[in-house]
């Protein structure tokens, strides 16, 4: 997870490579990031695969799985995780964590609910689980996130 300029929270993958000198010393780190919601040409993602990421992010509460939202998608559970995979660049559970992550960020920004209450309305078995996966995710926990700004 990071931020854009406006504080909104987004996903992307990143590579960081050292950068040696002639003797083998770390003078630096380079690094590559992927934005993964600005997956390119809008038409490259099918409507029913997007009506099924659409419910995803409209209640990540629920219990989803990648046979669940490939069987809302209408697609073969294969195809529908190899399309997620193409587009997005990350497995189907890890798009389904970061969605989850996402509205928890969002929760934390704009209400005043408890963690444990967000946890379970973003689909967290409880908050040590949200807690972890958060500060897997962000380096923070999700009171550390709050109490920055969010």
């Amino acid at each position: 997870m990071h931020w854009y300029e406006s504080r909104k929270t987004g996903w992307c993958l990143t590579t960081k490579l050292p950068i040696r000198n002639a003797e083998g010393r770390v003078m630096g780190l380079v690094g590559i990031s992927h934005d993964l919601r600005a997956p390119g040409d809008s038409d490259a993602i099918p409507a029913r695969l997007a009506s099924a990421l659409e419910a995803l992010e409209a209640h990540p509460e629920d219990p989803h799985s990648p046979r669940s939202l490939a069987r809302q998608a209408g697609l073969p559970s294969v195809r529908f995780a190899r399309m997620i995979k193409r587009i997005f660049r990350i497995s189907l559970n890890q798009l389904i964590m970061q969605t989850r992550l996402t509205a928890a960020a969002q929760l934390l920004r704009e209400t005043e609910r408890s963690i444990a209450d967000i946890a379970h309305a973003t689909g967290f078995y409880d908050h040590s689980a949200m807690t972890r996966a958060f500060r897997s995710a962000t380096g923070m926990t999700p009171t550390q996130f709050r109490e920055a700004g969010g």
